[in-house]
């Protein structure tokens, strides 16, 4: 039975669950799933599936949590116009959504990255549909209203422990790989140095998936992370920095004034079905553009010519 609002996750008593183990990439990290739904779809990452999803007539989709915001919207609009229900699952990250894709435990992958060339291999194909900034974020609380890449270091390794006002300074750290923060990292090395010499002295409260860093950056004066733009507007108490200069405004991030962005996509595999390519024609639509970019997104970049 399809749910009342297919784009979200159902409570646990109102569908079946899809319950498969994901095992995390960070030994030490635990997870904390959305309380609203079941734990989402996942598999190992050689692929194994733990169990089989349930063939209900939904599409299930699964991966990054900076895609799920976006595409929550599109897809109640998607289900709206069409009846083909559509459920989000909260976020089990790029790699975990492609490792279920693999598994065949959801139907589609939500990614914040590139293919890796061996993706691209198996036949999966990214559908590029929006651009969202990636910014460094705040508590309301901080007395900060920008910063450049070296003070963003000297935060990160623990050599600027305080505020201006005196509140602890709590950095939240992602799981190696994590895509917002890697566009800031290659951009600029001193961040990624200090990146590494925090996480090998146990600096900071480390965060696997997206869904992990609001309570602490929502809720705890001090705290600053790097997050996709996209998330704020559900986080009223968390605001973003000028960084490098640069405003990340989505204005900025269209003309390539704001370098730091990412494109979101949705990744379909090779024997993709007609619904899910009807969702994938979707999002790429004139109307979901205009959905997006109401929303604070960006269209996604050309996609360049196949050589």
């Amino acid at each position: 039975m399809a749910p009342s609002d297919p784009a979200m996750s159902e409570p646990w008593d109102r569908r079946p669950l899809l319950v498969v183990a994901l095992v995390l990439f960070a030994a030490a990290a635990t997870v904390a799933w959305a309380a609203v739904g079941p734990t989402p779809p996942a598999a190992r990452p050689d692929g194994a599936t733990v169990l089989p999803t349930t063939d209900d007539g939904v599409l299930d989709l699964a991966g990054s949590g900076s895609n799920l915001p976006s595409m929550r919207l599109l897809a109640r609009r998607f289900s709206d116009a069409t009846g083909i229900p559509v459920r989000v699952h909260a976020s089990i990250g790029s790699s975990g959504g492609l490792a279920a894709l693999r598994a065949r435990v959801v139907d589609a992958a939500l990614v914040s990255r590139p293919l890796r060339p061996n993706e691209r291999a198996e036949g999966f194909e990214a559908i590029p549909y929006a651009l969202t900034p990636v910014v460094v974020a705040v508590h309301r609380t901080v007395p900060l209203r920008s910063l450049d890449a070296a003070a963003l270091a000297d935060l990160i390794a623990g050599r600027v422990t305080t505020w201006p006002d005196g509140t602890p300074v709590v950095f939240v750290q992602r799981e190696p790989g994590d895509s917002s923060f890697e566009i800031l990292a290659k951009a600029h090395p001193e961040v990624a140095e200090a990146d590494a010499r925090a996480r090998r002295a146990h600096l900071h409260p480390v965060a696997v998936h997206d869904a992990d860093v609001w309570p602490i950056l929502g809720e705890m004066p001090g705290a600053i992370a790097i997050v996709a733009e996209g998330d704020l507007r559900h986080h009223p108490d968390v605001r973003p920095v000028t960084f490098e200069g640069k405003r990340p405004t989505v204005a900025a991030v269209v003309t390539g004034r704001y370098p730091y962005r990412k494109s979101l996509a949705l990744v379909l595999p090779p024997d993709a079905p007609e619904a899910l390519r009807r969702l994938a024609a979707f999002v790429t639509s004139d109307e979901a553009r205009t959905l997006l970019r109401e929303a604070g997104y960006a269209p996604p970049l050309p996609t360049p010519p196949a050589p």
